[in-house]
């Protein structure tokens, strides 16, 4: 890619594709709660980078980093607010090691968190919600726990259009 171009890029664990109906059924369960955006594709995000014109250079950085394969937990429904308002349903992730992944990634390309990492799977994002209480207890009643193992992380390029985020792997580092 030429430095003069920028991609809008994140590094990212993909979901595998088996869970793919279950989760969609997560979804599914705030139909009439909250107006909201699916997501289509499901993954975690590690490191959201922006918009960068060095893309083979991550690429090289990334593919120096060495790191086991781990396996890792979806587990219960959470949201997250900005400003007092919901903005994002997603499943909380338990793992250690993704956890020390995305700081070998972050340390790898010093890069700068603006806060504290919390691994998420996003579900959708909240344009508004009908109801505080039913989106909270809605939350509350569910008890999704799912394990899967991580063999690889990607870098992604992200297209914005109205339709919603298009997501292309750039390129796939495989975990030793």
């Amino acid at each position: 890619m030429g430095n003069d171009i920028k991609t809008r890029c994140f590094v990212a664990i993909e979901v595998p594709k088996k869970f793919d109906s279950s989760l969609i059924e997560l979804e599914q369960k705030f139909e009439g709660v909250c107006k909201k955006t699916n997501v289509n594709t499901f993954h975690i995000t590690l490191l959201f980078l922006g918009e960068i014109s060095n893309v083979d250079d991550i690429i090289q950085k990334l593919r120096e980093i060495s790191f086991d394969k781990f396996d890792s937990n979806l587990s219960g429904m959470h949201y997250f607010e900005h400003n007092g308002n919901i903005t994002v349903g997603s499943v909380g992730i338990e793992s250690k090691e993704l956890r020390e992944l995305q700081q070998k990634i972050v340390e790898k390309l010093h890069a700068k968190e603006e806060r504290s990492y919390v691994p998420h799977l996003t579900l959708f994002r909240v344009k508004e919600v009908f109801n505080d209480k039913a989106f909270k207890d809605a939350v509350s009643s569910i008890n999704y726990k799912e394990t899967f193992h991580v063999d690889e992380f990607l870098l992604f390029s992200s297209t914005i259009t109205s339709a919603g985020p298009i997501y292309t792997v750039l390129e796939r580092f495989k975990l030793k």
